[in-house]
């Protein structure tokens, strides 16, 4: 098998499997929904404890990945170290978490790295940190094997995108595994603490950049 041979069906086995673990959890949504919908009263008060289960697990969430910002210890994709450390440079680090089979991720790669000049003797710096998902279980993985740094590469590459991009260490992969989507995006401040909710989903370069200083404006109410 070519090498572009196995890349293709890489991805078309990432892609199934990510398929198939989304499609498990619509189905087990919705199977929760037409069991409640059998007594309305019921519903109402168990919608009720649902939606503050889910109030304090996105919180859980939160705090987890706040942490793995505040203790990071891996490396980039060329192999240096990098550590909290990196987020003292800047008052805002923008953590761009992406996947080379993930289209919008792909897609805005350019425009984050017009934002990055822009910003480069400013207050905010731009991180890349390209996850793959294991095939078996449809949960991201540590680092990123030969093959899928070549990806990555690759993507950079063509999109012409120079910021630095981190690597996922063992300790960071079991928070990560908490990931609702892809891109999702995290501001991390000086300490290697969270500024405001993650992000799910791509954006526009405009939109970005007015997310970026309501971010700064944060800080400085602080």
């Amino acid at each position: 098998m070519t090498y572009p041979e196995q890349v293709n069906r890489m991805r078309k086995l990432k892609l199934i499997s990510f398929i198939t673990v989304t499609v498990a959890a619509l189905a087990l949504a919705a199977g929760c929904s037409n069991g409640a919908n059998k007594n309305e009263t019921k519903t109402e008060n168990v919608s009720e404890t649902q939606e503050k289960e889910s109030e304090n697990q996105n919180q859980g969430k939160t705090e987890n990945i706040g942490k793995i910002f505040q203790t990071m210890d891996t490396t980039d994709i060329t192999g240096k170290k990098v550590t909290k450390d990196v987020f003292a440079e800047k008052k805002l680090t923008m953590v761009n978490m992406w996947a080379t089979w993930c289209g919008p991720c792909v897609e805005e790669i350019p425009e984050l790295e017009e934002i990055a000049k822009e910003y480069k003797d400013g207050d905010v710096a731009i991180k890349g940190l390209p996850v793959e998902i294991d095939g078996q279980t449809g949960k991201p993985m540590a680092g990123l094997t030969e093959g899928e740094k070549k990806m990555v590469e690759d993507v950079l590459k063509e999109a012409g995108a120079t910021y630095q991009q981190l690597l996922a260490s063992e300790d960071m992969k079991q928070t990560l595994s908490e990931l609702e989507g892809f891109p999702t995006t995290y501001f991390i401040n000086q300490k290697g603490e969270l500024v405001g909710e993650p992000i799910v989903g791509s954006n526009s370069k405009d939109g970005w950049k007015k997310i970026i200083e309501e971010r700064l404006k944060m800080l400085e109410e602080k």
